[in-house]
């Protein structure tokens, strides 16, 4: 029997991935960044999501294991969003934040028709609107 499947964008060093991995599901990650390729915990796949589309995704995962992603998780840089909920970045009214891969993780999720959780912090919701749920400073959008 084929366990479930998450696509991990943005995964970082990959802390969704341990948590569902852990839980029993197979994980592919997504990053640009390749210092991570050798740590990771699921499947690395090197890539900027902004240039990811839902079919190539679906045709990586055809060809590697004849299923679809059931699920998405992403965790988009929150450097920009964290740097304006600080009231010394307020009070010189720097230019919104660059919400792109932000975008395409939705996007991404969209295509693929599956559902998604992303992650991020307390100041991308003037941005992005209401988190739908919070712990601490994890904050989650999408399908909660």
């Amino acid at each position: 029997m084929l366990k479930p499947l998450a696509l991990d964008l943005c995964c970082g060093l990959g802390g969704w991935a341990e948590g569902l991995i852990a839980a029993g599901w197979d994980v592919w990650g997504v990053d640009i960044d390749e210092r991570f390729e050798d740590t990771y915990s699921g499947v690395f796949w090197r890539a900027d999501v902004r240039d990811i589309t839902g079919q190539s995704v679906r045709d990586a995962m055809w060809l590697s294991c004849a299923r679809q992603a059931l699920g998405l998780v992403a965790s988009p840089p929150c450097q920009e969003f964290s740097r304006h909920d600080q009231p010394w970045t307020k009070k010189r009214n720097p230019p919104p934040p660059d919400k792109s891969i932000w975008e395409a993780c939705v996007r991404i999720a969209e295509e693929c028709g599956a559902p998604l959780i992303l992650e991020n912090v307390r100041g991308a919701q003037q941005f992005m609107g209401s988190a739908k749920w919070h712990v601490g400073s994890y904050y989650l959008w999408g399908d909660v």
